[in-house]
């Protein structure tokens, strides 16, 4: 209770104007998840042929900065169309709100995971995985 006590002496007192200021202090982008997440959504990013295709490249270059990728590496070599397809590369983009470096980070934690929870006979399946394959 003696890290809360001393974090509420060393704040300034509330009020409507410190919360508008600390509020103009954030980034615009900072603004945007605050209120995403106070209201449940996000702002549309507009996606243009050119935002789509910098973006994949983005994406592609820095995956290959990540050190740590093995179950990424396997898919590339077991289904490589399945994971180099645009489709399925634009909807970690989308996630991540067209940051390609958070796009990467995430797309190699997918595999990752994917290996941990199902093994590499279900998670390498030619043409993805289903429920289907989980029950079998």
């Amino acid at each position: 209770n003696n890290w809360i006590s001393k974090w509420v002496s060393e704040k300034a007192p509330f009020t409507w104007e410190n919360l508008k200021e600390e509020h103009e202090d954030l980034s615009s982008l900072h603004r945007e998840d605050l209120r995403a997440e106070r209201f449940g959504y996000l702002e549309h990013v507009e996606e243009t042929p050119g935002l789509i295709a910098k973006s994949l490249i983005a994406m592609e270059d820095a995956i290959e900065s990540i050190n740590h990728k093995e179950a990424y590496e396997t898919a590339m070599f077991v289904i490589p169309e399945y994971v180099q397809d645009t489709d399925f590369r634009l909807a970690f983009l989308r996630s991540d709100r067209f940051d390609a470096k958070s796009a990467a980070k995430r797309m190699v934690k997918y595999w990752e995971r994917k290996v941990q929870l199902f093994g590499t006979d279900i998670a390498f399946k030619p043409g993805g995985s289903t429920i289907l394959d989980l029950l079998s």
